[in-house]
């Protein structure tokens, strides 16, 4: 893990979660944000796909969604928002991290 100074964008609708913190717009915190050695494997050394990062629990996604690019955050969006039983707060925390990068945002 790496600490990372994260800042919510100042002109963003409201405040957002980063880890369990509640942090509104303009507003800066430190978190430790996996590495991407940490991520980028499973546990028998394979790349993991995005449909084995989908099944995992939510904590886990979210603490990936920094290191995937756009492409592959529309497409676990999408495995989602189609999956039989779609997770609004998953949904909630990828179209976040999309709206994040759409304003600068780390």
């Amino acid at each position: 893990m790496t600490l990372k100074i994260i800042t919510h964008p100042i002109d963003a609708r409201g405040p957002t979660y980063i880890g369990s913190r509640l942090v509104y717009p303009g507003e800066s915190v430190t978190a430790d944000v996996p590495d991407a050695d940490e991520t980028s494997t499973t546990n028998d050394g394979t790349a993991p796909t995005l449909a084995d990062l989908q099944k995992g629990s939510i904590d886990s996604i979210k603490k990936a969604l920094p290191a995937l690019t756009g492409g592959d955050l529309d497409a676990l969006l999408k495995l989602e928002q189609d999956a039989a039983k779609p997770r609004t707060t998953l949904i909630s925390e990828i179209e976040a991290e999309k709206l994040k990068r759409a304003a600068g945002g780390a």
